[in-house]
């Protein structure tokens, strides 16, 4: 073995060793102190670009939670003040009915409950126009969808809210192709008469509930078929002599179409039919009519079903979710069997939020207008909601319609924002904060110090310092 005196290696090497070992222990301490394993890029590029890249998903995410959690406060807003508007609609049709009773009104009375009324309505109106969030009016329809008609001969009306099956519009055209007529309702009696003026059997007879006496010493068939007529505001029936001259019988048929509008007749004194309770010679049928519809995924196939309502000459269609189509035709028209272009859709400011982290992530919520002059606007013909007058001729009744129809649209609209919250804003929340904890469950392994390791590193590379040391 030799020995040496100018360069003593072994020393050298064991100087060179605590020198690693110092630096190992420098890192050791820098993890420790900043609790990360990562503290440079140096350390591992890899890990440190892929680190870098969920650090900026994770702050994405709370921005984009955030945006999530101002749309569900939005929505709550405008439920708020969607139920003021219901509150208002159902005090109005209150008094809608109050003043059906103008038997027993006085004229300054009524003239009270239409100055009432009117005020209502103006609320709703003031609530449709003032309801903000921030400085965006939400109520008013510039948040919904505008729908032009362009077929006025197939149609006369288009109400829709801005949703169906709850995906938003976009811009484009609408066809409408028809595939069932409705029909309706009727009865075909099976007592024959010789002639209008020919006598009838004493008795009562009852149709939709309205109860009709019959004398058989003062009342011919015609003056049946009159006071029938006459009573049709109440029973929704028109009756008609049907049949061969000699042998006709009378025919009741209701003056709307659809299911909505039955024909009931009760007769146990067998003065038009001999059955007590008469079978239906038709059925009342709805028609049903299929809108292609431009949405934000494609265009959608959406069932309308419906009849023709009173006052109406054409067919009032709805779909599940209360939009309407009003045909300017009576039961259907060979010309919509193709397929017919009916309206052409543009969009208001829509509502728009973006909930996720990449361009195009969005969600949509077009909102309806909640003004009188568009509530209720396929009820009666040229009417809405702003058109109640309780002084005019009818006035009560109208009321009484047009105020169902109003509450109808607004908590079908309440029903669809409640729905977009809970099941579209609310569940993407959750699913946000699920990925946040699992983006951050995945940085933390990538950067995070293991301190139970990384301690025992420490340790070990500290006795090795204080060895070399003791050493030299």
């Amino acid at each position: 073995m030799s020995i040496r005196i100018n360069h003593n290696s072994n020393a050298l090497g064991v100087q060179g060793q605590i020198d690693r070992v110092s630096q190992k222990l420098t890192d050791s301490t820098s993890r420790l102190s900043s609790g990360l394993r990562i503290t440079r890029t140096s350390d591992d590029p890899g890990v440190a670009i892929t680190a870098d890249n969920l650090r900026t998903k994770l702050k994405a995410l709370e921005n984009v939670n955030q945006n999530a959690q101002d749309a569900i406060n939005m929505s709550k807003s405008v439920d708020a003040a969607l139920a003021e508007v219901s509150r208002l609609l159902n005090q109005g049709r209150a008094i809608a009915v109050q003043s059906g009773n103008s038997a027993a009104l006085s004229t300054s009375q009524l003239q009270a409950l239409n100055d009432e009324i009117t005020a209502i309505i103006g609320s709703v109106d003031r609530v449709a126009t003032s309801t903000k969030w921030g400085s965006k009016n939400i109520l008013d329809g510039s948040s919904s969808a505008d729908v032009a008609i362009t077929n006025a001969t197939a149609t006369t009306g288009i109400n829709f809210q801005g949703r169906l099956s709850n995906v938003p519009l976009v811009a484009g055209l609408i066809t409408l192709t028809q595939s069932v007529v409705a029909v309706s309702e009727r009865i075909d009696n099976n007592v024959t008469f010789a002639s209008s003026t020919a006598p009838v059997a004493s008795g009562a007879i009852q149709i939709n509930g309205v109860s009709f006496s019959i004398d058989a010493g003062s009342d011919t068939l015609q003056t049946v078929l009159d006071r029938i007529n006459a009573s049709t505001s109440q029973t929704g029936v028109q009756a008609s002599l049907a049949g061969p001259v000699g042998a006709q019988f009378v025919r009741l048929e209701s003056i709307q179409a659809g299911s909505r509008f039955p024909v009931n007749l009760l007769d146990p004194s067998g003065i038009l039919n001999t059955n007590p309770s008469p079978a239906k010679t038709l059925v009342g049928t709805d028609a049903i009519a299929t809108a292609l519809i431009p949405t934000e995924n494609g265009v959608q196939p959406i069932e309308f079903k419906g009849g023709r309502m009173p006052g109406q000459t054409g067919m009032f269609l709805t779909d599940t979710e209360g939009n309407s189509i009003s045909l300017g035709i009576g039961n259907g028209s060979a010309s919509l069997l193709g397929g017919t272009a009916i309206a052409q859709t543009t969009l208001g400011n829509q509502t728009r939020f973006q909930v996720g982290t990449d361009s195009g992530e969005m969600l949509g919520m077009i909102l309806g207008d909640t003004r009188s002059s568009k509530l209720a606007a396929n009820v009666i013909v040229g009417k809405t909601l702003a058109s109640v007058d309780l002084s005019s001729s009818g006035g009560p009744q109208d009321a009484m319609q047009l105020f169902d129809a109003a509450l109808s649209e607004v908590n079908a609209l309440r029903g669809r924002i409640g729905s977009f919250q809970t099941h579209t804003l609310e569940s993407r929340s959750r699913t946000l904060s699920v990925m946040n904890e699992t983006l951050s469950a995945a940085q933390s392994d990538l950067i995070d110090t293991d301190v139970a390791a990384e301690m025992t590193e420490f340790t070990k590379n500290q006795l090795i310092q204080q060895t070399g040391i003791a050493i030299l």
